[in-house]
């Protein structure tokens, strides 16, 4: 297993954080040393302003239905997932619409294109532009991921969270 305080990970000049509390977490888990090479950045991305309206009619949202945001796992879980998401739709075709955000790249990405075009789970979106994505995340009641910092999407407006690592889903 690699470690930080071995080589090459001890070589590193600067390590960037969203926050002063995960700045405070690299210290307090690691040592002093890292109070000189932690800088906080905030969040990397590039937030847009929106037109919710112009989100809504790209994306048919029906006005008698609740929105579900399911966010993309690329990692070991990932079949596991798309198995929670294929029941979530059959249980909630006539009540829920379901967006799938993937991970920019997934669609095109080898390993991942056989669930592209059409997407795997029928009935479920897939929002493939990643700018459209902060418009979904105020419009989707529900947000399904697992715990990442995806989150912070759902925290920023008071959306309801499932957390796919609780198993809730399964």
């Amino acid at each position: 297993m690699l470690s930080r305080t071995q080589y090459p990970q001890n070589l590193v000049d600067y390590f960037f954080e969203h926050s002063e509390w995960a700045k405070q977490r690299r210290i307090d888990c690691l040592d002093e040393s890292y109070k000189d090479k932690t800088i906080v950045v905030g969040n990397t991305r590039n937030f847009k302003a929106i037109e919710i309206e112009s989100i809504k009619k790209k994306y048919e949202i029906d006005p008698n239905k609740q929105q579900i945001l399911f966010w993309g796992v690329i990692n070991t879980t990932r079949k596991t997932a798309f198995e929670a998401l294929k029941t979530l739709r059959n249980k909630t075709k006539n009540t829920h619409q379901i967006f799938y955000k993937c991970y920019p790249g997934e669609p095109f990405n080898e390993r991942f294109q056989k669930d592209f075009n059409p997407f795997c789970v029928e009935g479920v979106e897939v929002i493939y532009d990643e700018d459209d994505i902060y418009g979904m995340a105020e419009i989707c009641d529900t947000h399904i991921a697992a715990a990442s910092s995806v989150f912070n999407f759902a925290f920023a407006h008071n959306k309801k969270i499932i957390n796919l690592d609780s198993g809730v889903l399964s």
